[in-house]
């Protein structure tokens, strides 16, 4: 059985994301307007990672959209203020479920550079 693919995996997501971030523990509430945008970068590194790091090479490179949604879920654990703080806590959390089951320092550098390529084009963010 095959995984779902981007276009059956956005919408999912961004309904995921609409609920955590239209909580009062993010903005008021503000953020929520982010979801759809939120959803499509969580996927574009999830399908990164999946592609790039795969179980023929390591048997626990196993990525599923089960970790995506660990991902979504872990984020109310948080308080965030801005946007700013909502970006820096899913690099946090993603790092935590994708790159430390890497192996070696060059996968992990490769994770950081579609990672940071993802985070450039999908939510405009440089720092």
């Amino acid at each position: 059985m095959e995984y779902p693919n981007t276009e059956e995996l956005v919408p999912v997501y961004g309904e995921f994301m609409r609920a955590i971030l239209s909580n009062e523990n993010y903005a008021q509430g503000q953020m929520s307007k982010s979801a759809n945008k939120l959803a499509e970068f969580l996927i574009d590194l999830y399908n990164n990672v999946r592609h790039k790091f795969s179980v023929d090479t390591h048997r626990h490179y196993l990525f599923t959209p089960r970790d995506v949604t660990t991902l979504c879920f872990n984020l109310m654990r948080y308080q965030i203020a801005d946007a700013g703080g909502l970006i820096e806590t899913f690099v946090y959390e993603s790092s935590r479920i994708f790159r430390d089951r890497l192996v070696d320092k060059d996968s992990k550098m490769r994770y950081d550079k579609i990672l940071y390529t993802i985070l450039a084009k999908r939510l405009r963010y440089n720092d």
